[in-house]
């Protein structure tokens, strides 16, 4: 499955662990490049992002969700979502992405494995390549009515 990594950029600890974890369950994971704001800036760490920097890597990030099949949201014990964390979410939501909250789902999906059968595979991809057909021609319908 592929997962994006969504979440306050302050929690770059936690990217980094449930990037690992995730990973090493056989899931391709796409998380934020740096640290985007200067509130998240620590003395080693990168310059701070000019805004047209900060602009540009929060539209690779959507891009990101878009190409995913679902999101995992980051957060705090006090459950911290932030704007541009929203804004993902909504993204997300609206693209009909699997959107994974709780630690129990967390769970489930680092407890999937990875069928390295090439023909497995192979059917799988052409099965969700169908169901992508499908649907995208059940939405031309609805438009068209």
């Amino acid at each position: 499955m592929k997962l994006c990594l969504i979440g306050s950029s302050r929690f770059m600890d936690r990217y980094l662990e449930l990037n690992r974890i995730l990973s090493l369950a056989g899931h391709v994971v796409y998380s934020i490049a740096t640290r985007s704001s200067s509130s998240d800036y620590t003395p080693g760490s990168p310059d701070p992002l000019t805004p047209f920097e900060k602009e540009t890597l929060d539209l690779v990030h959507l891009r990101k969700i878009q190409e995913s099949d679902g999101v995992v949201l980051i957060t705090d014990d006090e459950g911290y979502v932030g704007e541009s964390t929203k804004r993902e979410i909504k993204w997300a939501q609206m693209l009909g992405k699997n959107i994974y909250l709780t630690k129990e789902s967390l769970e489930m999906l680092t407890r999937e494995t990875v069928d390295l059968d090439p023909a497995k595979s192979i059917r799988r991809v052409l099965r969700d390549e169908k169901r992508r057909e499908e649907h995208a021609k059940l939405h031309a319908n609805e438009e068209e009515d």
